[in-house]
């Protein structure tokens, strides 16, 4: 899935913003994604727990919240003044929606979520290292390599859940074989390089001086794709397990 919320555009409408006096800063967007980080693992525990309880509620409610979901990044991207309210309303949902799938899968396979935050933990630690040491830069050339990526995976995604509707399916990319394993492994690539794009937005405008409602607006945006890879990487963890 590709990351809208940041997008060039979106900075340079902030950037126009002359009525916020204080700038965004690194350490405020740090602190915002790790508050954000914390709402998301307390939603997910909540639904766990209730899971653990024989409540299973959450998944009558799931077409609602999936909705909502979707609002709620809507709102982040398309006002991102309201992300100090909208992008916890958005991580709370998704926690939820995780915290299901999650005990769901340990359920199945015990030991596997500790396995994919740890997996997707390590991931994320990786590619702030190869950013912050410039190991690898983001020229525009990778920036649009990974935004054209990322487009063709939303749009092969799209058309999967489209063709479910007449009783389809896009071939193998849900496969536990080796075929849809290596798909997968290839989505997980490219979302793991969409925190490039999220590291070089975030100290680019920084330096730029973006107004400081910006913190919580990309702390949503590296919210988005830390989610994506979480699920990327258990549903990884769940097709090897289903091979062996």
């Amino acid at each position: 899935m590709n990351n809208p919320a940041l997008s060039n555009k979106a900075f340079s409408r902030a950037r126009a913003d002359s009525s916020s006096s204080a700038a965004m800063s690194l350490n405020g967007t740090v602190y915002k994604t790790l508050i954000l980080t914390l709402i998301l693992v307390g939603a997910a525990g909540y639904a766990w727990h209730l899971y653990e309880q024989g409540n299973t509620s959450i998944m009558q409610y799931l077409t609602p919240i999936c909705i909502s979901v979707f609002i709620a990044g809507l709102v982040n991207i398309i006002i991102p003044r309201a992300a100090a309210f909208a992008a916890p309303i958005y991580v709370v949902l998704n926690g939820l929606l995780l915290g299901m799938l999650s005990a769901l899968a340990e359920e199945e396979y015990p030991g596997i979520v500790i396995n994919a935050v740890l997996l997707t933990v390590a991931i994320l630690l990786m590619m702030l290292a190869l950013y912050v040491f410039r190991i690898i830069v983001v020229t525009p050339s990778l920036r649009t390599g990974i935004l054209i990526s990322t487009g063709a995976v939303c749009l092969v995604y799209l058309a999967d859940f489209v063709m479910r509707f007449n009783g389809m399916e896009v071939p193998y990319i849900h496969d536990s074989g080796w075929v849809g394993i290596g798909i997968s492994l290839v989505v997980l690539v490219i979302a793991a390089m969409n925190l490039l794009l999220d590291f070089d937005f975030i100290e680019t405008h920084v330096a730029e001086g973006a107004p400081k409602y910006m913190e919580w607006y990309a702390a949503f945006g590296l919210m988005v794709t830390l989610i994506w890879l979480y699920v990327k990487v258990l549903d990884i963890l769940i097709k090897l397990n289903k091979k062996d």
